[in-house]
């Protein structure tokens, strides 16, 4: 199991046609910094101000049907959060707007790889 301290990113390119959830790694600025958080992995996540302080740990269950939005001059439909177009959301709690607000904020975070 690979574990993983750094801190929450939404990362988005072109090429992703919306956020994918992700951790960069602490000290390390390239590509090979970002991980992406995948089914079953498990994600704690610290408080901004107290890093000591847990705000949410939880193992990953992707849910890829809720806040479905019509894509503009489209008949295709997506997920998306606070106006931005998403690939997924976690399963279980937090409410989405929580969960999208701490990679937007990027909060420290820790994740064990499965």
């Amino acid at each position: 199991m690979t574990i993983i301290n750094g801190f929450l990113e939404p990362y988005i390119s072109n090429e992703t046609e919306g956020i994918i959830w992700a951790i960069s790694e602490n000290n390390t600025s390239s590509y090979d910094s970002l991980h992406f958080i995948d089914e079953y992995d498990f994600l704690l996540i610290h408080d901004k101000i107290d890093p000591s302080i847990l705000v949410w740990s939880s193992y990953i269950i992707k849910d890829y049907s809720s806040h479905k939005t019509k894509r503009p001059f489209s008949d295709y439909y997506q997920q998306s959060i606070l106006g931005y177009w998403i690939h997924w959301l976690p399963f279980n709690e937090p409410n989405p707007e929580q969960w999208a607000t701490y990679f937007l904020d990027e909060y420290p975070a820790t994740l064990f790889k499965s």
